[in-house]
């Protein structure tokens, strides 16, 4: 009967990520009932750019409450929006907060909720081939070590506008 519950849990969250899903990627009513196996990804939205703008930024939340720690490797972007995407964080050198690309991925422990933010990581889109236009969308594939790939839709939103 549990596995029947759980193989019914992992459905309704794999079509819950679908790129249908804009922001919240999970019921979280539908999940609180065995908070130990599920991992969400939710607040997904990306800054819109002025016209001429060569980068653009992706922040999300990821939500880990499986049994196993999970590892976001790369992600990626469709061919005609942005020439490379690369995990990014904020950090201190010298005094000076610069951005850092982290090549090795960034690890989600176990009951970690991770947030991808303006400030701190986030996932850059380099090479933009078009402006973010806020009310646009777009879709991103996020690439894990232990997880199968997870695509979702991307709006874009003014900052401005955000509360």
């Amino acid at each position: 009967m549990a596995k029947i519950f759980i193989c019914g849990l992992v459905f309704l969250l794999l079509t819950a990520c679908s790129p249908q899903s804009s922001e919240h990627t999970a019921n979280t009513d539908a999940v609180s009932a065995n908070k130990t196996s599920t991992f969400e990804v939710t607040d997904v939205w990306a800054r819109a750019t002025f016209a001429m703008a060569q980068t653009g930024a992706v922040y999300l939340t990821l939500n880990n409450q499986t049994e196993t720690d999970v590892s976001l490797l790369s992600a990626s972007v469709p061919s005609d929006l942005a020439d490379e995407v690369q995990l990014h964080d904020m950090a201190m050198n010298d005094g000076m907060m610069q951005m850092q690309e982290m090549v090795d991925g960034v690890n989600v422990d176990v009951g970690e909720t991770l947030e991808f933010r303006p400030g701190g990581k986030h996932i850059m889109l380099l090479g933009l081939k078009k402006p973010l236009n806020d009310g646009d969308s777009f879709e991103l594939t996020l690439r894990f070590k232990n997880r199968d790939e997870l695509t979702l839709l991307v709006n874009v939103k003014d900052a401005r506008n955000l509360n």
